[in-house]
């Protein structure tokens, strides 16, 4: 599957109003399963503070959960090595019609990349922007 796929998926796996009409192919849950588990394992993010934020609970701020959303981000070609900053436009040109539908193009145009102190930060604040900006949609992976 091409890495520009993967620029949306983010997006796909986090809105929970779209959640439920979403329906993916083997190779792409496969993907998702292999980047969590891979994630994790790179991060140590205990699944507590995954399965928290997963139920809409509030993110956890340790560095090993931050460390956990930045390999997503990063894994999912979100942002790169380089210049580690969310391709916004690019990311928001891949969206389907649901997510335009539900405004996400709003909100990661106000969240941008949101920079921190470490990579793991810069992933953790990106993240949490989407789901401060709207927590009806957005949960985390």
């Amino acid at each position: 599957m091409a890495a520009h796929t993967f620029v949306i998926l983010f997006l796909l796996t986090a809105l929970t109003n779209v959640l439920g009409r979403v329906t993916y192919s083997d190779e792409i849950e496969n993907f998702l399963l292999e980047m969590r588990a891979k994630c994790k394992a790179e991060s140590g993010a205990s699944d507590e503070s995954i399965l928290s934020s997963l139920n809409g609970g509030k993110m956890a701020e340790d560095e090993a959960y931050k460390c956990y959303l930045w390999c997503t981000l990063y894994s999912l070609g979100k942002m790169t090595e380089d210049n580690k900053e969310v391709d916004v436009e690019g990311s928001v040109a891949k969206l389907p019609q649901d997510l335009v539908d539900a405004g996400v193009p709003k909100i990661i145009r106000a969240c941008g990349t949101q920079k921190g102190a470490t990579d793991c930060e810069t992933g953790f604040l990106t993240l949490q922007c989407y789901q401060q900006a709207d927590p009806d949609i957005f949960i985390t992976i």
